[in-house]
């Protein structure tokens, strides 16, 4: 079975993860996709804006008719940082005869060397990695590190600029998926104006 691992803090989730995971998943030939939540994300200084719960809910709503992807909670379930080394470990013991593919973009290629363990990382997963708008992939000199090079999306959003535009009232179109903009307002995140 071949897994495709999607990490990140997901405050909020967007278009741009789907399109990342839809892709991944049709080039690879990925068998599922797990979407994991990270409690607090190792090279981020801020702890996300929304809870644990808002997260989730905002992850259960995007990707309700997604058939290949799961939402695994293995990072929020546990005390501390959440590393990508501890979080394959903890898979392979659920997932043992599986081949995992973190997928990342372009602007965290360059960070790789940083990612805690990543020597030992390395060993356990291949990295599918996407450009995106203003980053292209770099290969790090990593020992035994294989990186996968996937299509080009053009998905210039992050999370950071869409909390900026809701909290602005701005219009964020279509760039959050159905009905992740309808919870955002019902439960008034990021300061979102209608």
């Amino acid at each position: 079975m071949k897994i495709g691992i999607l990490g990140g803090s997901f405050d909020p989730v967007h278009c741009g993860h789907l399109a990342m995971a839809e892709s991944a998943q049709k080039h690879f030939g990925l068998d599922k996709i797990l979407f994991i939540p990270a409690k607090q994300a190792p090279l981020k200084d801020n702890k996300p804006q929304a809870s644990e719960r808002d997260r989730l809910a905002m992850l259960a709503v995007a990707l309700k008719a997604c058939d290949y992807v799961e939402i695994s909670t293995v990072d929020m379930t546990r005390e501390g940082i959440s590393y990508s080394y501890d979080t394959v470990s903890i898979l392979e013991e659920t997932y043992p005869q599986a081949k995992f593919y973190w997928i990342i973009g372009a602007d965290q290629s360059a960070l790789l060397p940083k990612w805690h363990r990543i020597t030992d990382l390395v060993r356990k997963v291949s990295f599918i990695c996407f450009s995106r708008p203003g980053y292209t992939v770099e290969y790090p000199a990593i020992s035994g590190l294989n990186l996968l090079t996937a299509p080009y999306l053009d998905a210039p959003v992050s999370s950071k600029e869409l909390r900026k535009l809701l909290a602005e009232g701005k219009n964020t179109g279509m760039l959050l998926p159905t009905g992740v903009l309808d919870y955002i307002h019902a439960h008034c995140l990021y300061g979102a104006k209608q």
